[in-house]
């Protein structure tokens, strides 16, 4: 009989453990989850930040490129 009880003891005891490890990594998980998510926005808005900026240079450069070739194509004649 006591061995029954202390079984059943340790048994629920092992399941209180183990219950509460489960919900603790839940929660681990959803943050890091939350996490990830806020960072991969973050790193979306940079990436469009750079390449809107990267689209900007480049139209100012074909400006500046064509200004240049058009002068000299201007002043060969």
């Amino acid at each position: 009989m006591n061995t029954n009880k202390f079984n059943n003891i340790a048994l629920k005891n092992v399941e209180k453990v183990v219950s509460k490890s489960i919900n603790k990594a839940e929660k681990v998980l959803e943050f890091k989850a939350k996490s990830l998510h806020k960072i991969l926005k973050f790193s979306e808005k940079q990436q469009d930040i750079l390449f809107n900026n990267l689209e900007k240079r480049q139209k100012m450069i074909w400006s500046k490129l064509n200004k240049g070739l058009d002068f000299f194509s201007k002043n060969s004649l």
